[in-house]
């Protein structure tokens, strides 16, 4: 049975290839033909040249690939910007799927009108994750040539780039010798850009959203302003003035 396995960011196909042993050799009479293509400039891909090269127009150049493979039908599973290919695939060739496997459920999805306990606590922590440890979604994908620039020019700089995301995101007893091998790719291709400008065109396609504050003491994003507003001003409150800091819409719209 053949199956895609997708890797994400900052990752490459080193990370699955230890799958490879476990789902090659068969159990009950199953086992499965491994696939695992490089997103455009990961791994060993090329760089993209031109505009446009974002998810979704990666899920035809999978499909074609996994055709030419003389595969017509297959399992795929993937995690990150490889499971939003792996959403592409599902969204334009639902035919050719014997099965999806997402690694991580994309959550960026309307949230219920009256939340339950439960969600609004789940909700809680991701806007709190979202806070803490997503800065670095927001600047590769609007500024990611800046960064690609410090990046391929210091290999340090590379390497705190990315293995902070594995001690914070991952286990770094376990897999301690993953990200090395994981880090002998970007600095020799040079390709360390091409991912970031995957993460603005993904963003691109996405309806402008209200801009908002961040409350720490309630752990949770507040105070949305429309999204004309460009430069939000906040002012905090001063001792003693009750209520909240008080945020308006200053600037160009």
């Amino acid at each position: 049975m053949p199956i895609l396995l997708a890797n994400g960011w900052p990752s490459n196909f080193v990370e699955l290839l230890p799958l490879v042993p476990l789902l090659t050799e068969a159990v009950d009479g199953v086992a499965f033909d491994i696939v695992i293509p490089s997103l455009p400039g990961y791994g060993f891909s090329g760089q993209p040249t031109a505009p446009g090269m974002n998810m979704s127009a990666v899920a035809p150049l999978w499909a074609e690939l996994m055709t030419r493979l003389g595969y017509g039908r297959f399992m795929v599973s993937g995690s990150d910007m490889g499971g939003g290919v792996e959403m592409g695939l599902v969204r334009l060739f639902p035919d050719r799927l014997l099965g999806a496997h997402y690694v991580n459920v994309y959550a960026g999805f309307p949230r219920p009108e009256n939340p339950t306990p439960e969600e609004q606590h789940y909700f809680g922590r991701m806007d709190g994750w979202q806070w803490t440890e997503g800065a670095y979604a927001m600047v590769q994908g609007t500024k990611p040539a800046t960064l690609a620039v410090g990046l391929n020019d210091s290999p340090a700089g590379l390497a705190s780039w990315v293995l902070e995301k594995f001690r914070t995101w991952g286990d770094t007893v376990a897999t301690r010798s993953m990200p090395s091998s994981l880090m002998t790719f970007a600095p020799s291709s040079r390709s360390i850009g091409s991912p970031r400008r995957s993460a603005r065109r993904c963003g691109s396609t996405r309806k402008r959203l209200p801009t908002a504050t961040w409350s720490s003491r309630r752990r949770r994003i507040m105070f949305p302003m429309p999204s004309s507003c460009r430069w939000p001003t906040i002012r905090r409150r001063a001792p003693g003035e009750s209520g909240t800091s008080k945020i308006s819409c200053a600037g160009p719209s």
